[in-house]
């Protein structure tokens, strides 16, 4: 039986964990209204047991209110101030926020909003692009988002609730919704139909990290690490769809496709927006299966032979292990095929991993 103590203890964690997921930079709350809302943990526990969300659907609600504050605040600003943007003074803004205060006012928080703002802006700038553009284009990229959080769906609403509470029991536990399920049975049977580019997202942004070997993407040539995927949309689409600020899970659809379909990118690279066309393909990842590298090492005049196998993710192709397939894919088994008398085996580099398309 959970006592009073470590149940207070859970409610104020999963407090913690949900306002981080909502406002991870402190950009949204001022400190007053932290305190306003921690009222709620200490009712959140019998709503919870009821499995009912009422309350934790109030806490959401604040945040997603005041990020639509700050979002027509900054549109505004653009729209009406923009000449008063100045980047020849010196300031700092803060990356990592996480254990930083709430703003205490009003004006400190609209000085923060701007501040992230021109955080957001200031790479483009130092690359040579005009500042207007830069400007309208946060311009547009700050009204999707706007219109995306007037429109919340509710289970944008459960998902981040469920995901909050799942990581409270255990930090390494999460709250999958049915759409992440079909990218990890994407992911797991380690071969897809898309252009072959590893992506997470970064402060927005959608970046690619890497490109599958001999993949559509790595052969085209036009896309690299380190590029910013701007718009997507299909060959003969009238308008490129601006993907700044929608959930990876979004992007990877909009990114996956029949065979042979062309799908068209709009790119920031090195500063420099470019466009590219990309025919769809198959994509084998077979760079991220489980693989073995030897190293000598001498040791008391004795020479030895180390072999470590690196796992860049967990794997198993579990539709042909149904069938009955005995050469279905499977990260055990690989591991195993590498090392196959040993007991001691080291595994590196093992994470969950991006998103692949």
């Amino acid at each position: 039986m959970i006592s009073r103590v470590s149940l207070y203890g859970f409610l104020q964690e999963f407090f913690d964990h949900l306002s981080n997921t909502l406002d991870p930079e402190k950009l949204l709350l001022l400190e007053k209204d932290r305190l306003k809302l921690s009222k709620y943990k200490t009712t959140l526990d019998n709503q919870l047991r009821k499995g009912k969300l009422k309350h934790a659907k109030s806490i959401y609600k604040r945040f997603v209110d005041a990020d639509i504050e700050r979002l027509n605040f900054l549109i505004a600003f653009i729209k009406t101030n923009a000449n008063s943007l100045s980047f020849n003074i010196q300031e700092i803004y803060e990356l990592e926020r996480r254990n930083i205060a709430y703003p205490s006012t009003k004006n400190e928080q609209k000085s923060l909003w701007l501040n992230h703002l021109k955080y957001l802006m200031i790479d483009e700038i130092a690359d040579g692009r005009d500042i207007n553009k830069v400007l309208t284009s946060k311009l547009k990229q700050l009204t999707k988002r706007r219109d995306k959080r007037l429109n919340e769906k509710g289970i944008d609403l459960e998902n981040t609730i469920l995901s909050a509470l799942a990581k409270t029991y255990d930090p390494h536990t999460e709250y999958w919704p049915p759409s992440q399920i079909t990218d990890f049975d994407f992911k797991s049977r380690r071969n897809l139909t898309g252009i072959g580019a590893v992506l997470k997202l970064n402060r927005g942004h959608v970046e690619i990290i890497s490109l599958i070997p001999n993949g559509p993407a790595d052969q085209h040539g036009g896309l690299k690490a380190g590029d910013n995927i701007i718009a997507l949309g299909e060959n003969g689409a009238t308008r490129l769809l601006d993907v700044y600020g929608m959930p990876l899970e979004a992007v990877t659809k909009l990114i996956r496709g029949p065979e042979t379909s062309t799908l068209r990118i709009k790119l920031l690279s090195n500063g420099q927006h470019k466009s590219v066309a990309v025919v769809r393909g198959r994509v084998k990842l077979s760079s991220q299966r489980a693989r073995l590298a030897t190293y000598p090492l001498e040791i008391s005049g004795n020479n030895y032979l180390i072999g470590v196998v690196s796992v860049p993710a967990f794997y198993t192709d579990s539709q042909a292990a149904a069938r009955g397939d005995k050469n279905y894919l499977n990260v055990a088994k690989d591991v195993k095929a590498h090392a196959p008398d040993q007991h001691n085996r080291v595994l590196n580099n093992v994470q969950r991993g991006f998103l692949s398309a």
